[in-house]
C-alpha cells in the first residue's frame, strides 16, 4: 500500500517567486521594509487539507513534510517535528540568508523567561530578530553579536509618528499630513519639512528604541521566535546598546513603574496642583540636584487638572518620567493625584466595612512593611529624621486620607500602632479600599523619605523586600 504523503493534499495558487526581506535600519526611527514581507500562512480545512497560497510555503511544507510527528504543545502555537532519517543541519550562510527561525516557544508561567532568552542569545553574541506576537502586537528586537541595534513594533502606539504626537513636536493633523504622503517615512518627511531638527529626532529615536524594548520584555503571554540574520543585514545600523544594560536599566525602571503605579495608576490619572500652594521651591530643594529640573519641569507645566498624557504632551516627556515626577510631586504634597475625580474632588468610599479580623491582617502586614523601611536606616542610624518626616505627615495627612491616618502613631521600633489603627476602622466602618489607599499612601511617603539618604542598590532592593511583604495582603477586599 503506498504511503500517503500530507503534503499532496496542499492546494496551492501559483504565484511569482519572491525575494527573501529585507530590512532597511535608519536614523529616522523608520523600519523600511523591502521585498516582500508577507508571511507563509497555511489554512487546515475541514476535510483535512492543508491549504497554501503561495509557492514559497508548498516549497518549505514539501521539504519538511514527507511525514511528520505533531509535538504537544501550549495553545497558540505547533511544532511539527519530520520523522525518518535526521536531516542535515542548514549551513549557517543558509540559515542567515533564509532567515530561518532556530529557537521557538511561548510565554508564560510555565515557559523560560524572555530575559533568560536575550541573555542567552546576548552571551552567545547571536545575530538575529527576536519576534515577540502578543494577540496581534508583533514586536522585535533586532541583535547584532549581541547587542541590540533596533526595535520595531506593529503597535500604533509604538510608531514614531504617535511618539512625535505624545511629546508634542507635531499634532495630529500633523500627522495625519505626513502619512497622506507615506506612512511608512514619517521621521524623515518630519526632518525634511522642517518639524523637527534631526538631533531632536535622533535623540527621540533611541527613547522609542528603549521604550519598545521595555513593552517586549514585560510581555507575560504570546509566542517568541528568533530568526538568524548575517551580520551585513544589521551593519548599517547606527544604533549600538548593549543587551546587558538594557537588560538591567528596563528592569530597574519597570521595578520603579510598578512603585509608583500604586499612586499614579495608568496614563490617564488626572493630577493637580494643591491649593493654595505651598512653598515648591524648598520642598523640591529636598530632591537629589540631578531630579530638580524634572520635576519643576513637570510641576510648572500642569494648569488646572491634567492627565499624564496631557503631561507628556505639553512636556515633552516620556511616560516613565512623567509618571515618577508625579508620584514624587504627590509624596512632596504639591499635587494631588486623582484616578475618578469626583464633583467634589474627593474618592468615595465603596463597599462593605471591614470586619476586625480582616483590619487586623491589613494593619499587620503594614507595620511589617513599614518597620522594614525603619529597620533599612537603623543600620546607618538615620532613623530619626524618617522619625520626624512621618510624625509631620500623619499630622497634617492628605484630606481624602484623613478619617483613617489621623491619631496613627508609628511606634519607636518603626512598626505602626496596630491595635489603634485596627479599632479606629471597625469603629468607623472604614472598607478595604479606603483603608488600602490610606496605607499605601502613608508607605509609600515614608519609602521615598528614606530613599532619599540610600544608595540606589539600597533603595532598589529595599523597594523589593517592601513590595514583597505588601503582597501577602489577602482580605477579600484587597484584591480588588
Amino acid at each position: 500500500m503506498e504511503e500517503h504523503d500530507p503534503a499532496d493534499d496542499i492546494d496551492i495558487e501559483p504565484t511569482d517567486p519572491t525575494k527573501p526581506e529585507v530590512r532597511e535600519l535608519a536614523t529616522t526611527g523608520d523600519l523600511v521594509l523591502r521585498g516582500d514581507g508577507e508571511p507563509l500562512l497555511l489554512e487546515l480545512g475541514n476535510d483535512g487539507k492543508v491549504k497554501a497560497s503561495r509557492d514559497r510555503t508548498r516549497q518549505l511544507l514539501k521539504a519538511r513534510m514527507s511525514k511528520a510527528e505533531l509535538l504537544p504543545t501550549g495553545l497558540g502555537w505547533a511544532v511539527l517535528r519530520t520523522t525518518g532519517a535526521t536531516p542535515e543541519p542548514s549551513l549557517r550562510e543558509r540559515a542567515e540568508a533564509e532567515r530561518e527561525v532556530v529557537m521557538a516557544g511561548t510565554l508564560g508561567e510555565g515557559a523560560i523567561a524572555l530575559l533568560d532568552i536575550i541573555s542567552f542569545l546576548a552571551q552567545g553574541m547571536q545575530t538575529g530578530e527576536l519576534t515577540i506576537t502578543t494577540d496581534d502586537v508583533v514586536r522585535s528586537i533586532y541583535m547584532l553579536r549581541g547587542d541590540v541595534v533596533w526595535t520595531s513594533s506593529t503597535a500604533p502606539s509604538d510608531s514614531i509618528g504617535e511618539l512625535l504626537v505624545a511629546r508634542g513636536r507635531i499634532t495630529k493633523a500633523d500627522l495625519a499630513a505626513l502619512s497622506a504622503v507615506d506612512p511608512a517615512r514619517i521621521g524623515r518627511l518630519v526632518i525634511e519639512r522642517g518639524l523637527i531638527a534631526a538631533h531632536e529626532l535622533w535623540n527621540l529615536v533611541q527613547q522609542q528604541l528603549r521604550e519598545i524594548f521595555e513593552r517586549t520584555i514585560s510581555a507575560e503571554r504570546g509566542i517568541w521566535a528568533f530568526a538568524r540574520a548575517s551580520d551585513e543585514s544589521f551593519a548599517a545600523s547606527q544604533v549600538i546598546l548593549p543587551t546587558q544594560g538594557l537588560l538591567l536599566d528596563a528592569m530597574r525602571r519597570l521595578d520603579e513603574m510598578r512603585l509608583y503605579r500604586e499612586v499614579v495608576r495608568s496614563a490617564t490619572t488626572v493630577v493637580v496642583k494643591i491649593s493654595p500652594a505651598p512653598d515648591v521651591r524648598s520642598q523640591i530643594a529636598k530632591l537629589p540636584d540631578n531630579e530638580r529640573e524634572s520635576l519643576q519641569t513637570v510641576y510648572r507645566t500642569i494648569s488646572g487638572p491634567m492627565t499624564i498624557i496631557a503631561l507628556m504632551h505639553a512636556s515633552g516627556r516620556a511616560e516613565f518620567e512623567v509618571t515618577r515626577a508625579a508620584f514624587k510631586l504627590h509624596a512632596l504634597k504639591l499635587i494631588d493625584v486623582k484616578d475618578e475625580p469626583t464633583a467634589s474632588g474627593v474618592t468615595m468610599r465603596s463597599g462593605r466595612p471591614l470586619s476586625h479580623p480582616e483590619a487586623q491582617n491589613i494593619a499587620k502586614i503594614y507595620s511589617m512593611a513599614v518597620r522594614e523601611i525603619f529597620d533599612e536606616l537603623a543600620r546607618t542610624d538615620q532613623t530619626q529624621p524618617l522619625h520626624d518626616a512621618s510624625r509631620a505627615f500623619l499630622q497634617y495627612p492628605p484630606e481624602k486620607h484623613a478619617s483613617v491616618l489621623s491619631g496613627l502613631r508609628i511606634m519607636e521600633d518603626g512598626s505602626i500602632d496596630e491595635r489603634g489603627l485596627v479599632a479606629a476602622m471597625t469603629a468607623q466602618e472604614i472598607d478595604a479600599q479606603s483603608l488600602l489607599a490610606a496605607m499605601n499612601e502613608l508607605l509609600f511617603f515614608v519609602l521615598f523619605e528614606a530613599s532619599e539618604t540610600l544608595g540606589p542598590r539600597r533603595r532598589d532592593d529595599l523597594a523589593r523586600r517592601v513590595k514583597m511583604i505588601q503582597s501577602m495582603i489577602t482580605a477579600p477586599d484587597a484584591a480588588r
